[in-house]
């Protein structure tokens, strides 16, 4: 269970943090965790901005956890938006849990392969989101390390006729296989028929729906918040300016070190001990 850095009055608060739902190896064991954004609604996702979702779901989740209670072979699929891949914001997280999701309706051009494959010299690994056999994906596929396949709308045999041909044609192409993940797996049959085609990891309600996390929000920029904990990794940056704005914002004061406390930050200690100051 998600446990909270917050002091007795917050941990009593009940407001809507995120949700997250479980994926599974072809053992039925936990692999990782998707966070999925929430605002009001547990049951889905209504926003307006993909970046300050994504910037939300970032800080809310960062302050909702004080140790690794959930240790640290267990993934963290975070879904983004070309904008904030290409920036610094959220790169702080600790590239041995993070899971960047690149999302379908993504445009792939040179910016974005470059990015990526910096990125990937960092040690983020990537999953290429929702995959839909399209060939303008195929620049991303021998980059990614997972490719998230939905289920819905097609049938077994669909299904069966499309991963056949991708195998063939496709997967057999890559140098570094990814692993496979099949998305809206909703019932026993439509798992078995995943396991035969070759799938290594699994998601949907008929192994877990997305589980709602209550906590405590500061209500706050959130993107500048991820920002600011960006600039951190910047040994040039001058601390004491940085720390006297800061502490003019109690709340994003709060935010920032909810950040750095997060055991999926990575900062320098001279930058940590500075926020703490």
């Amino acid at each position: 269970m998600t446990r909270s850095t917050h002091n007795i009055s917050e941990i009593v608060s009940s407001e809507l943090l995120f949700a997250r739902q479980p994926i599974f190896d072809d053992k039925k064991q936990l692999y990782a965790f998707e966070l999925l954004y929430r605002d009001n609604d547990p049951e889905s996702a209504i926003f307006e901005d993909g970046d300050k979702a994504t910037a939300s779901l970032i800080v809310n989740y960062c302050g909702s956890i004080l140790d690794d209670d959930e240790a640290p072979n267990v993934k963290i699929f975070i879904n983004l938006t070309k904008s904030l891949l290409l920036s610094d914001s959220f790169f702080p997280l600790d590239p041995n849990r993070i899971v960047v999701e690149i999302l379908e309706d993504v445009i792939v051009d040179d910016f974005l392969i470059e990015r990526i494959k910096e990125l990937k010299k960092r040690g983020y690994r990537f999953a290429l989101d929702d995959y839909t056999f399209l060939p303008h994906f195929a620049p991303l596929l021998p980059l990614v390390d997972y490719i998230k396949f939905e289920l819905l709308g097609l049938s077994a045999a669909e299904l069966a006729k499309k991963m056949k041909h991708f195998h063939q044609e496709v997967f057999c192409q890559l140098e570094n296989k990814p692993l496979l993940l099949a998305e809206k797996v909703e019932d026993q049959a439509t798992y078995d028929l995943c396991e035969l085609l070759g799938f290594n990891l699994f998601q949907g309600y008929f192994l877990e729906k997305p589980v709602p996390v209550y906590g405590k929000k500061i209500n706050n920029n959130s993107e500048t918040a991820l920002k600011i904990v960006g600039q951190l990794q910047n040994e040039e940056i001058d601390i004491d300016e940085l720390s006297h704005s800061i502490s003019r914002d109690t709340k994003l004061s709060y935010q920032i070190l909810k950040i750095v406390n997060s055991p999926l930050c990575r900062l320098s200690k001279k930058s940590i001990a500075c926020m703490k100051r």
